[in-house]
């Protein structure tokens, strides 16, 4: 549909289909042709699907490669790739898990608490779906979550509502995930955190009506798995 992509070639039909060598070529050159699509943003990008329809993947592959693949897709895409974490996309969540995408999410807290205002993360709205895509992302697998966790997530977050105190409501989901998964090693995720400039934020959050209970919580969580149990 477009004459002015550049594409690796079809591969030839070869004179014979039933041939080994031909078969093993044309995978090859077909192989090519793909990735070549995947690197294109136009083919990502075309309303019509017909690159993902031939691959027969669904909506939620084509969100989540989307986001990771097309940039400029990200500032729209992002809020409904948060939607994965819909009960009914429960076969689907684990595609918040995959690095390439924590790594975006990554950027995207650093951005939003730094208060850049291009960054796609920044969209008017962006905040809610942001948390809740983290909060899926630690929810589903623990290598995914130690990821994230040694990227300065639980720094990033509480920056937020440092930020303004009402991402509290955003962020919290996120955290309660990685209090509920964690059990025992809570406490060194923790005592990481204090250890690297967390002790700083929580005394600022501390002295805040609205976040005290959660400040308390959090440490108390922390303190004994035994206690919580």
């Amino acid at each position: 549909e477009n004459p002015g992509l550049q594409l690796p070639p079809l591969p030839p039909k070869g004179a014979d289909g039933t041939d080994a060598a031909v078969i093993a070529a044309r995978k090859v050159e077909l192989e090519q042709l793909l990735r070549g699509m995947l690197g294109n943003v136009e083919v990502l990008m075309e309303r019509s699907l017909h690159f993902w329809k031939f691959l027969e993947l669904g909506n939620p592959t084509v969100i989540a490669g989307r986001f990771v693949m097309a940039p400029r897709a990200r500032p729209s895409v992002f809020k409904t790739l948060a939607k994965l974490n819909d009960e009914k996309y429960r076969d689907d969540v684990y595609r918040l898990g995959h690095v390439a995408v924590t790594d975006l999410l990554i950027e995207g807290l650093r951005e939003m608490r730094k208060g850049g205002e291009s960054h796609w993360s920044c969209a008017v709205g962006g905040r809610l779906p942001l948390c809740q895509l983290v909060a899926g992302a630690l929810g589903t697998t623990q290598a995914a979550r130690e990821r994230l966790i040694d990227a300065g997530v639980i720094n990033l977050l509480l920056g937020l509502v440092q930020n303004e105190e009402a991402a509290l409501d955003d962020v919290r989901p996120a955290l309660n995930v990685i209090v509920a998964r964690e059990g025992e090693r809570l406490a060194s995720f923790i005592a990481r955190f204090l250890t690297t400039g967390g002790l700083l934020q929580l005394l600022d959050l501390v002295q805040r009506q609205r976040c005290q209970e959660f400040v308390a919580k959090l440490l108390w969580y922390s303190w004994d798995a035994g206690t919580r149990s």
